[in-house]
């Protein structure tokens, strides 16, 4: 419409209004339609000519006596944009100005004043930097502006024009790190509405394949209910091409209708051809009573019925997450019993949806996660096994070895395809769950995520497997989507228990203290007799350091489960922390003798080493890497300790290289669990090579910085790096974000920084 000449555009507008098939639909027969059509075209007219050689800024003028003009890069929709020097704090980069005639108008102020607000929340690789806002008198008018992220490479659209076809490996890439920055944006409660290959970037990496950046929220606001709209009622705004159906009528966007958006634009990666001319007429209106037609482009395996999903008129029946398109493509069968059932569409006109979350792990490296199920909306729904309550008692007493497979053996015997299906596949992925824990087996949490996802396609409304699904995720470094997916199974089920521990625990990782104790005492209360939610609370005081509490409550589960070893090895972990070293020896050695685990000899290890007991300390880690020698934190416990026995120099570098390995592999599958990226830095420090150490260790706090474990065991391998101004700096902020002072003050390796003066004035000024 708008490259229609403005002396035919009513004419034009008559013959679309008056389209014989569009007529036909209720919907589009309004007299309004006319008028929504020409407030489109008023929304998009170009706000001035292009830009005159005297307006436009030469290079060495200077913005607001700061920002150096470089170069024009060109013209947008609300403003022209230059890449400037910022010579107060160096480097290169973009800002963008407003429109001289747009600032008499309050709307379209108030919405660039929006885009700055909105976009300063998000700091996510795949979203373009908003860095601040300003004014100056330029050619003797008062300009507004902005100073974003330079980004040096080329727009999407040009990308695809001159690469031609992706292959599908090259496709995926591109359209996943979209998916991350949308799911960014989205997160953050900010919808886009003009999503499309000429908004995104490609940044150029001589080392990598290249970055994409989500650029232009000028048409960006709040998904917050009761927000006020930044335009006018029946207002369009967005680009033709890519809007989603309610769009075209003149209807709210939502996040949904970046979906469909980012839809288009996957379609666009995959085949190098677009679904829509962009023109407004008849051809682009009739996406809003008819499905989507694929033009004759070759879609890469598996991607059409994620593709339908994304392209779902009704914009309650898309994803939720763009991040569910690239998990639709992703999953792999899953086998039960006789039958093979695939984790993709399978039945025609089926709408279903798959959230995926993550979630905190809630355990240091002697505990395990803990994901239930809850007795109370799921009762009706048992599977046909007998006995029925076998697999629930199995799941429920995730701390005894086998249980997880003698629960995979039982849950064969069921019907995967009967009533019960959505519950069977539900267990099936938590005691693939807990199998990955017990052996921290790869495949296995691929398994246990398929198991879930097929569980929520098959019933969306199970609680329970939101939260599982969202730990699994934790796993593999997706902790970004935890709190919507536990407020999800919240909203399903408000007394669930297993909901409210696992709120309290993502909120404990995230350092809101009162928070997190105020959710676990909900779980402690729904169920006061149940151990696994006073483990739970435990583990939260122990980490908070109210270890005389921590230890009620891990003294209560063991009285509630009498034969826990789990229970026991956790008491042993507090005493550890109250320096009653012997006594915490001896609950260790009751937790080996009712089930002789890795994870007790590893905690009888820590207690003869802070006895001072390093021969006895390196046999009880040695057994501990005899029962799991898949365990990287096993091997590096066993490094510790010979590197602490004399003539064990050889065998502590041996042990750590074994570390290494196990969680490289472990790294390439979760490259954003920032957890295993401190701990891996730490192992590279104890072997001396900076050159590795410190980049995962900046990695691990720039993904999390404040996460009080990431921050400690970073400050920990400055100080064995002999970076001391970097390790009190980081072991500071750990005490400061809740990290146990002891843990600190028990710690070998930093007992040079608890002499350093500075520690010490910081700590003592802390206590007042």
């Amino acid at each position: 419409m708008l490259d229609c000449p403005a002396a035919d555009r009513e004419a034009r507008i008559a013959e679309l209004c008056n389209d014989a098939e569009l007529a036909q639909d209720p919907a589009l027969a309004q007299p309004d339609l006319a008028q929504r059509v020409r407030r489109w075209v008023t929304g998009h007219e170009p706000t001035g000519q292009a830009l005159s050689p005297e307006e436009l800024l030469g290079p060495d003028n200077r913005i607001a006596g700061r920002f150096r003009i470089q170069s024009f890069l060109g013209r947008g929709g609300m403003g022209e944009v230059y890449a400037v020097e910022d010579t107060e704090l160096g480097g290169r980069i973009a800002l963008k100005m407003i429109h001289p005639n747009l600032l008499g108008d309050p709307e379209t102020a108030a919405r660039f004043r929006r885009e700055i607000q909105l976009a300063r929340q998000v700091t996510h690789p795949n979203v373009c930097r908003v860095f601040d806002v300003g004014k100056d008198m330029v050619n003797g008018q008062e300009r507004l502006f902005l100073t974003m992220e330079y980004l040096h490479g080329e727009v999407l659209s040009h990308y695809l024009q001159e690469h031609g076809e992706l292959s599908p490996e090259e496709a995926l890439a591109l359209v996943r790190q979209m998916a991350d920055g949308l799911d960014a944006l989205h997160a953050r409660g900010i919808i886009h509405r003009d999503l499309k290959p000429g908004n995104v970037m490609l940044v150029e990496s001589p080392s990598a394949a290249p970055r994409l950046v989500i650029a232009d929220f000028g048409l960006a606001r709040e998904m917050a209910d009761g927000a006020q709209p930044l335009t006018r009622p029946l207002a369009i705004l967005g680009t033709p091409a890519y809007m989603a159906p309610e769009q075209l009528l003149g209807e709210p966007a939502t996040a949904a209708s970046d979906i469909y958006a980012f839809g288009l634009m996957a379609f666009e990666i995959a085949t190098g051809h677009k679904i829509a001319t962009g023109r407004w007429g008849p051809e682009l209106m009739a996406r809003v009573t008819e499905d989507i037609v694929f033009p004759e482009a070759k879609l890469p395996p598996g991607w059409e019925p994620a593709l339908r999903r994304c392209l779902d008129r009704k914009p309650a029946a898309r994803p939720r997450k763009a991040s569910e398109f690239v998990e639709m493509l992703a999953l792999p069968a899953v086998s039960v019993g006789s039958g093979t059932v695939r984790t993709e569409v399978q039945q025609a006109g089926r709408s279903w949806r798959i959230p995926v979350a993550s979630f905190a792990a809630l355990v240091i490296a002697a505990g395990l996660g803990i994901v239930y199920r809850q007795h109370s909306l799921r009762d009706k729904r048992e599977p046909t096994i007998d006995p029925a309550d076998t697999v629930r008692d199995l799941l429920v007493r995730y701390d005894k070895p086998g249980n997880p497979d003698l629960t995979i053996a039982q849950l064969a015997k069921a019907n995967a395809n009967g009533p019960h299906a959505a519950l069977i596949h539900y267990e099936l992925g938590l005691a693939r769950y807990q199998k990955y824990l017990q052996g921290l087996n790869a495949a296995d949490l691929d398994q246990a995520k398929a198991e879930s996802l097929e569980s929520i396609r098959l019933d969306a409304d199970f609680p329970d497997a939101h939260t599982t699904l969202a730990r699994i995720y934790a796993r593999s470094g997706r902790m970004d989507l935890a709190e919507p997916e536990v407020r999800e199974a919240l909203r399903l089920d408000p007394r669930s228990a297993n909901a409210w521990a696992a709120l309290g625990s993502l909120f404990s990782q995230r350092g809101r203290s009162a928070e997190a104790r105020e959710a676990l005492q909900k779980a402690v209360d729904l169920a006061p007799d149940d151990w696994r939610w006073h483990k739970e609370m435990g583990i939260y005081l122990r980490d908070s350091g109210k270890l005389e509490e921590a230890r009620k409550e891990f003294q209560t589960a063991t009285q509630l489960t009498p034969d826990n070893s789990d229970a026991f090895n956790d008491l042993g972990n507090v005493l550890i922390l109250e320096s009653r070293f012997n006594e915490a020896r001896g609950e260790f050695e009751h937790a080996i003798q009712i089930s002789p685990q890795y994870r007790y000899y590893s905690g009888l290890g820590t207690a003869l080493i802070l006895e001072s007991n390093y021969p006895g300390a390196l046999s009880a880690f040695q057994q501990a890497v005899d029962l799991n020698p898949k365990s990287y934190m096993g091997w590096a416990n066993l490094g510790a300790a010979a590197s602490w026995t004399p003539g064990q120099k050889n065998k502590a570098s041996e042990a750590y290289r074994k570390a290494i390995a196990l969680a490289e592999v472990l790294r390439q599958r979760n490259p954003k669990d920032t957890v295993l990226l401190s701990r891996l830095g730490g192992f590279y420090a104890a072997t001396d090579n900076p050159e590795k150490a410190i980049p995962l260790l900046r990695q691990a706090v720039a993904l999390s910085p404040d996460s009080p474990e990431v921050t400690y065991r970073a400050g920990e391998a400055y100080e064995i790096l002999h970076h001391r101004d970097e390790a009190l700096r980081w072991v500071l902020k750990a005490i400061s974000l809740g990290y146990s002072m002891e843990y600190i003050n028990l710690s070998p390796e930093l007992a040079g920084l608890r002499a350093d003066s500075r520690f010490t004035a910081a700590t003592k000024q802390a206590k007042r």
